[in-house]
């Protein structure tokens, strides 16, 4: 993944966060940030095989 791609997921994250703290609270809010955390797993599991 070239730093392009990894800015534009960065830039659909931060929208999902959004939106997820307009609509439906702090329960969908939780799930977001999960999926954040294993975004992070997997970006760091990445560069350490390039």
């Amino acid at each position: 993944m070239n730093y392009f791609s990894i800015q534009l997921l960065n830039k659909g994250m931060e929208n999902v966060c959004a939106l997820g703290l307009e609509s439906a609270g702090a329960h969908f809010f939780q799930s977001v940030i999960f999926c954040l955390e294993i975004f992070q797993k997997i970006l760091r599991e990445m560069d350490v095989h390039i």
